[in-house]
């Protein structure tokens, strides 16, 4: 803290060959001010011994390295017994200040004001937590943050207005998007500062579930699979106690149900988490209707001979089952490549099987049993033979 005494007084130099006398003096009283804060000097005259002159005034700033001419003179014409008050902002850094008063040919000048300034207290923050739909939180690393009486923060959140006015604080954004976040305090001696910071608040694109909405009794391989591309998935099953479904694949973008029997209609929901590359979330549902028909079960599709273009489906019972056949690009199963729908379980194909490319599946109806269905894969080092 720089510490001054505001010497307030009246001099008056003359120029000229008769002088007039000029009274007036500088204000504020002696006061505190805070580093590059923003105040105003007044300047008051009495004019009465100087009718219709003109006259103009200008401020003075000495840093240290002597007066500098901060304003060009400004204009008036004396008007009889007038009391004029000029004032001009200024930002210190404790430095002198000085008016000049020329009315005609003479010149007054005032002496030195000096300001008692108290230094300020920079204030920092950081935060955590850049995910829509998760709280934001904002941590003050304020060097001094003992030295300050009050906080406050500013989210710049429009649509979900909200400040605080504790040390540390965290927000729920409406949306995701750009803010502009401010933290501002007082200090012990009412001296203001302020930071801010531009906080963007991450979207992860809603994920949608693409698969069965009906399936049946000992059916293997209900699939569904995510739309969208994640880092990471996570599914669950939610059903009664006596576990009807269990998962045959593991978390990927796609996974596999093996349902079991049931004697009554049943209701199943499959849930979604995905994770993007920056670790934000979103969950997504999908409900579907377990029947009590049978599917054709204890399957598995096959290449045969294991160097021909034939592939050969086997299920546990093979009478009145119809055969879908679909050959679709490897990690994307909605773009479909070749299709096929046949009475036999074999296939001949017009392309040598090439299972990095492309994944292979078969689709057996039950065309015995209300058209249920289960799907097979040719076997990869990624799937059982049974899938």
């Amino acid at each position: 803290m720089k510490k001054y005494i505001i010497l307030l007084g009246i001099m008056m130099f003359i120029i000229g060959a008769e002088a007039q006398q000029l009274v007036f003096s500088i204000q504020p009283e002696p006061a505190t001010v805070c580093e590059n804060a923003s105040h105003s000097f007044r300047v008051e005259t009495d004019t009465t011994e100087f009718n219709q002159l003109p006259m103009s005034y200008y401020w003075f700033e000495n840093s240290g390295s002597g007066w500098m001419q901060l304003t060009t003179g400004s204009q008036y014409l004396v008007n009889g017994n007038m009391l004029r008050i000029f004032s001009i902002p200024i930002s210190y850094t404790g430095n002198q200040y000085r008016c000049e008063v020329h009315i005609g040919s003479h010149v007054f000048i005032s002496q030195a004001a000096l300001l008692e300034v108290n230094a300020q207290h920079p204030v920092s923050f950081i935060y955590s937590g850049q995910c829509f739909g998760e709280a934001t939180h904002f941590t003050n690393i304020s060097e001094n943050a003992d030295l300050f009486k009050s906080w406050h923060w500013s989210f710049g959140d429009a649509a979900c207005p909200d400040s605080s006015v504790y040390e540390n604080a965290s927000h729920f954004y409406c949306a995701p998007g750009n803010y502009r976040v401010e933290l501002s305090g007082v200090d012990e001696n009412g001296c203001l500062a302020s930071s801010h910071q531009q906080v963007e608040i991450l979207n992860v694109p809603e994920p949608w579930i693409e698969g069965e909405e009906i399936a049946c009794s000992f059916q293997r391989n209900v699939k569904f699979f995510s739309g969208g591309n994640y880092a990471a998935y996570e599914w669950s099953v939610a059903q009664p106690e006596n576990a009807l479904c269990a998962f045959a694949s593991g978390n990927s973008y796609e996974v596999l149900l093996d349902c079991g029997q049931t004697f009554t209609p049943r209701q199943l929901e499959i849930n979604l988490t995905v994770t993007d590359e920056n670790g934000c979330s979103a969950s997504t549902s999908r409900s579907f209707l377990v029947l009590t028909y049978k599917s054709p079960d204890k399957g598995s599709l096959i290449q045969k001979p294991n160097d021909s273009r034939m592939l050969v489906c086997l299920v546990g019972q093979s009478e009145n089952m119809a055969y879908h056949w679909a050959v679709t690009v490897k990690n994307q199963p909605a773009d479909t490549v070749w299709k096929a729908a046949t009475t036999q379980n074999f296939i001949l194909l017009d392309h040598p099987v090439n299972t990095e490319l492309f994944e292979y599946g078969v689709e057996v109806i039950n065309t015995a049993e209300n058209n249920c269905s289960s799907l097979f894969y040719l076997q990869t080092d990624e799937k059982d033979s049974d899938d």
